[in-house]
Parts: structure tokens; sequence; C-alpha cells
């Protein structure tokens, strides 16, 4: 008979409510093929126990699907392209794409980053990247505190923010709806997407997340001064794509935290265009970016470069990689979190 300490006791106790959970979870997901649903419980709790000290909470297995989703449609695209004999992303954005991101991959390693048979690896490990930088907004308190968002509203929008306070806009529900998944529920699939990929390319710290709000809530300021508490929550708690559009979201939050100015929240407070594709380079940046964050998915990917590295379009002399490209990268990111603490800085004296 062998007996349990009171820790092992609790863990397994812990693990099973988490299971019990994350299938009750799955078996809500929508449009979730049978197959699907069991690789999800099964990733999701494997990464409950590897994850304890976070755990599984509710709304992780949104991501998950989508990641799920996202990933299986990528692998679609690559076979499409492979049975018409081109290049991933096409041919005739490779230009544009190199322009942007000198690291894209041509065809032949891209067929192995998107083998069908890595599917589930491939999403446990996108998802676990997402999640552990989505920690902080599944922690107590942390996605339900406006004090950040707030702030930002004073400074650049004040006579907005005293129309919420004035309103007795409660913060909490919106906050943690928008934040703790990305948005994923304030757009459609497409939107959402293009807003992921900008997002996960220019910031993949997700340290935008207080502008990117900020940034939703003065695009919706001419709806919101006109409202009063219960139409504010009806607007900010349902699907805000028939109001404004992912377009440029991401990059007016890094200006507005780069300028947090009445005239920064003027410009983005008028109306933008709202039908601009996802730039290929953009898409291609934020999928290597995240396979960068993830263990296996890093090596892997560094695998897929080496491979590439001698590879030479026939068109052009510029390498696919190169180190230099590399350390520009690098270099870039050590820029940005200057500014990321500049801008705190500069916010946090006012």
């Amino acid at each position: 008979m062998v007996l349990l300490t009171q820790d092992v006791w609790q863990e397994q106790q812990t693990a099973q409510r988490n299971m019990d959970q994350i299938e009750l979870d799955v078996q809500r997901l929508d449009e979730t093929a049978e197959p699907v649903r069991r690789a999800l419980v099964q990733l999701l709790y494997v990464w409950s126990c590897v994850n304890a000290e976070i755990g599984y909470r509710q709304g992780m297995h949104e991501i998950a699907a989508f990641v799920w989703r996202t990933r299986t449609a990528n692998g679609q695209e690559v076979h499409q392209a492979l049975e018409a004999g081109d290049t991933y992303p096409p041919t005739q954005s490779y230009e544009r794409v190199r322009a942007g991101f000198p690291e894209v991959l041509l065809f032949d390693g891209v067929i192995r980053l998107f083998d069908a048979n890595e599917v589930e690896a491939d999403t446990f490990y996108l998802t676990s990247s997402i999640l552990h930088r989505l920690q902080p907004y599944f922690s107590a308190g942390r996605s339900a505190s406006p004090a950040m968002l707030k702030a930002i509203l004073h400074r650049v929008d004040p006579a907005l923010a005293q129309h919420l306070s004035a309103e007795q806009l409660d913060w909490q529900p919106i906050l943690m709806r928008w934040q703790r998944l990305l948005f994923l529920y304030e757009f459609a699939y497409d939107e959402t997407l293009r807003l992921w990929d900008a997002w996960l390319a220019q910031d993949p710290g997700l340290e935008l997340m207080q502008y990117v709000s900020a940034v939703i809530i003065l695009r919706l300021r001419p709806v919101l001064v006109e409202s009063d508490y219960a139409a504010m929550m009806q607007l900010l708690m349902h699907r805000l794509d028939e109001h404004i559009t992912t377009a440029r979201l991401v990059e007016q939050a890094s200006e507005l935290r780069a300028s947090p100015t009445s005239e920064t929240a003027g410009a983005i407070a008028l109306p933008c265009d709202t039908s601009p594709q996802p730039d290929p380079g953009m898409v291609f940046k934020a999928r290597e970016r995240l396979l960068e964050m993830t263990g296996s998915g890093a090596q892997r990917l560094a695998q897929e470069l080496a491979h590439l590295a001698p590879f030479q379009r026939k068109t052009s002399e510029t390498p696919v990689w190169s180190p230099r490209a590399e350390d520009r990268l690098n270099t870039d990111e050590g820029d940005k979190e200057t500014q990321n603490r500049r801008a705190m800085l500069s916010l946090e004296k006012t």
C-alpha cells in the first residue's frame, strides 16, 4: 500500500480539476471536430502540468483552438503552393517580403516547418509561447486593473477620460475579455489574424497591451462620448468589428506610446483606411518570431535557416539568411526595449 503525501495528493487533485475544466471548456468550442478536441484537451492538460505555477485558466482553450486553426491553414497553404510549383509566400511578393524580413524561408524549408504531422506539437509550443506572455493577464488583479489604461487616456484625451469616469465605466470585465485573449472575441477570424501577425511581429513581448486598448477606445470616441453606462458596456463587451478594424491598430499603439499627446490621440480618432491587406512580409515575420519564442520551435527554425543559408534566388545575389540580418534584428529589438522604458517613464512622471 502506497501512502501519498499531502503535497502529492494536492497535486493529483489539482491535475484532476484541471482536466475536468479543460474537457468542459473544449467541448464548448464551436465547429471543432472530435479528434481536434481530443488533441486540444491533451496539449492543454500537458501545459497545465508542465506549468503548474500558472495552471489552466478558462480562456486558454480559445487561444489553443485559434492557433490550431491557423497552423492547419498555414500547412494547407504550403501544400497548395507545392502543387502549383510556387514559393511560399507567393513569388510575386518575394521582393516585398525580403525587404521587410530578409530571413523569409523559401519553399524547400517551409515545407518541413509546416509538416501536417507536426500540427499538434507546433500548436503546443506556439500556444505555450503566447500563454507565457499572457501569464500576468491570467493572474488575479493584473488584467482587471485599469490604472495604466486610465492614465494613458487621462493624459491624451482628458475629456473622454472624464466622461468614462463620470459614467463609472466598469473596466474589469472589459479588460479581462480583451486582454486575456488578445482581443480574440472582438473581431472576425481574418481581422484577428491580421492583428496577431502585426502584434507578434512588432511587439512579441506584448508590451503594447494597454496602448492597443487605448487606441481602441480612442477610435470608438465618437460613439462613447454620446453613450451612457449601459450603452458603453453594450458596445465594449461585444464584437467591435462593426465599428472599427484592426488596420494599423498596433502601429498606432506604438505611435501613442512614443508620443502620448492629445495630437496623437486626435489623429488616432480620425477614420483610417480599413481595407489594407496583410503584408506577406509582416505575416511571415510574425510566424518566425513565434517559432523563435519556443524551445523546440527555435531549434527547428535554426536548423532550417542553416540548411537554407547557401541558397540564393536567381534574380538576386542577396542570401536569404545572413548573420548580419540577425544582428540587426537584435539591435532593433534592444532599441525598442529602450524606447518602451523611456515611454513608460515619461508617462509615470505626468
